[in-house]
């Protein structure tokens, strides 16, 4: 599997090719195609999201650091054919791991096993298979999650899946699980941010289990919504224990992609923020 290759010239080239000119930069154009290299969250507790690169352009790796007390740092890596995320609970000793097992001709993942174990007897406590599907445009539409029961890992205790709508736009509307889990809905000013770099966006990370987003982020898991929304209407998802309305505004830099999201539901602000680099 020509993995790395597909995602170098894939998912950080073409997905990441924004036109400069529409950004109305008086900056000089610089040479090479803008690389996304760090992510900071709030929302859920403090983390940082890291991206590295080998000489010719390629992604070597995804590292996570966090300041949640239930985990310690977690890194990945991103090598041939594959992900591997392992991170240590302080409390539980357990570990998790993260793997890609097929992509599809684009490069986009269309099957991961995620697995939890004991670091103490190395017994495979929990793993949850994921299927991702796309439409035409390369656009992420559903996601199944198949958990398997606790050890000795015999069946499926239950399978979700979680669909994500688009309008004709492109941008997205609503992600909804079949549990309902998870109920988000989006709207759009009359001057919507556009996405070019393919960034997941508010909706999707609340939508999407926290191990999943190294993924996206990389550009593994399609090309996201055209525009992103500046108003996300929660009724449900993991961490809110009651249905709100989250209004977000978006710096743009001078490359025309967007540098920070800032969130405000009302009893609290968040800001996320991107940093990216040029290739040579």
């Amino acid at each position: 599997m020509r993995f790395l290759n597909i995602v170098a010239k894939m998912a950080f080239t073409l997905l990441a090719a924004v036109t400069l000119a529409a950004c109305g930069s008086d900056e000089p154009a610089l040479q090479g195609a803008p690389r996304l290299t760090s992510v900071s969250e709030q929302l859920f507790g403090n983390c940082t999201w890291t991206f590295a690169y080998d000489v010719g352009g390629s992604l070597t790796k995804i590292s996570k650091t966090t300041d949640r007390r239930t985990q310690a740092p977690m890194a990945e890596t991103f090598g041939q054919g594959i992900v591997k995320a392992e991170y240590g609970g302080q409390i539980d000793a357990t570990m998790h791991a993260i793997n890609v097992t097929a992509t599809n001709a684009r490069g986009y993942v269309t099957a991961a096993e995620s697995k939890v174990y004991s670091t103490f007897t190395l017994t495979e406590l929990r793993r949850i298979d994921y299927t991702f599907a796309y439409d035409d445009s390369s656009r992420l539409v559903s996601v199944k999650a198949s958990t398997w029961k606790q050890a000795p890992l015999k069946q499926y205790t239950d399978e979700v899946v979680t669909a994500f709508a688009y309008n004709a736009s492109g941008q997205l509307e609503s992600c909804i699980s079949s549990d309902a889990s998870v109920a988000i809905t989006c709207t759009y000013g009359s001057r919507a941010v556009a996405n070019g770099f393919g960034l997941p966006g508010l909706a999707v990370r609340l939508a999407l289990n926290d191990h999943l987003l190294g993924l996206w982020y990389a550009g593994l898991l399609g090309r996201g919504s055209a525009s992103l929304p500046d108003c996300v209407r929660v009724a449900q998802a993991p961490g809110f224990s009651a249905p709100c309305v989250i209004d977000v505004a978006y710096g743009i830099n001078g490359l025309g992609l967007v540098s920070d999201e800032r969130l405000n539901a009302g009893a609290g602000t968040w800001t996320n923020t991107y940093r990216y680099t040029r290739s040579k």
